[in-house]
């Protein structure tokens, strides 16, 4: 985040470069208003709001695609039972300060 990309169009594909190496490489959209979202860049977002993810386009894309493996269910199982540990722990917390 905040570094300066050289970016190319290409026929099929959006090409991203930090100096000489691709850092990013997406399908080129061809309709306009059409949308492509990578769901390994919403992972970081899984760990602080599993819940959000469920209705997300990432998520139904990559279902779509069948790039949603075993290892993406994993870590977001993961991720839902942490957060709900973390609440669990609040509720008990906020219990026992009240009295």
């Amino acid at each position: 985040m905040g570094m300066k990309v050289h970016v190319r169009l290409r026929a099929n594909e959006l090409l991203a470069f930090d100096g000489r190496d691709v850092v990013a490489r997406h399908p080129r959209l061809t309709r306009r208003y059409s949308y492509h979202a990578v769901l390994d860049h919403y992972l970081e977002i899984l760990l602080v709001k599993p819940g959000a993810f469920a209705g997300a386009t990432a998520l139904a894309q990559a279902r779509a695609q069948a790039t949603f493996t075993a290892a993406h269910e994993e870590f977001w199982a993961a991720a839902k039972a942490k957060v709900l540990q973390r609440e669990i722990c609040h509720v008990r917390y906020v219990q026992q300060n009240r009295a």
